[in-house]
C-alpha cells in the first residue's frame, strides 16, 4: 500500500460525485512485492473506497493512470489478468471511467493486449490523455 500503486486521491468527479483512483504502475516492483500481494493491495483500496460510500458503489470510481514513468519492464501481463480476474463477478466494483494519462511510447504496443483481458463495456470507457502536462490536466478538468 506504501508504494502508491493505487491510492484513493480524496477527490471526487465534480459532476457525478464519483471517487478518483490514482494508480500509478511504474511503483510496480516484483523484486519487493508478490502478484498476489500486488492484487491484495488492489482489493483493499477497492474495498475502502466502496465501504459506506453509496455514490461509489451505485454509480462508480473513476481511475486515473498516470503512464510517464512507466517502463517496458513493468508491464507485466501476468499482474493484469490476475486482476481483472480477481475483481471481475467477485468485487463490486464498478468502474466509470479510466483515463491513461502520459501513455509510455510502448503504450501502442499493449494496448490492443490490453484490451483484450477488459470486457466491452470497459473498453468503451478507457480514454487515452497524451501531451503536455497543461493539456492533459485540461482535458481531466
Amino acid at each position: 500500500l506504501t508504494m502508491g500503486y493505487i491510492q484513493p486521491t480524496g477527490a471526487r468527479d465534480p459532476t457525478s460525485g464519483r471517487p478518483i483512483l490514482l494508480v500509478d504502475p511504474s511503483h510496480q516492483d516484483l523484486t519487493k512485492y508478490t502478484r498476489e500481494s500486488m492484487t491484495r493491495s488492489l482489493w483493499y483500496v477497492l474495498h475502502a473506497t466502496l465501504e459506506g460510500d453509496t455514490v461509489a458503489q451505485q454509480k462508480g470510481v473513476i481511475l486515473v493512470v498516470f503512464g510517464k514513468h512507466i517502463q517496458f519492464k513493468q508491464f507485466d501481463r501476468q499482474q493484469m489478468k490476475l486482476n481483472t480476474s480477481s475483481i471481475r463477478g467477485a468485487l463490486p466494483v464498478r468502474i466509470a471511467a479510466c483515463h491513461m494519462c502520459h501513455p509510455p511510447t510502448f503504450f501502442s504496443i499493449i494496448y490492443p493486449i490490453v484490451k483484450l483481458f477488459v470486457g466491452e463495456r470497459l473498453r468503451k470507457r478507457i480514454r487515452v490523455h497524451s501531451g503536455s502536462d497543461d493539456h492533459v490536466s485540461e482535458v481531466l478538468e
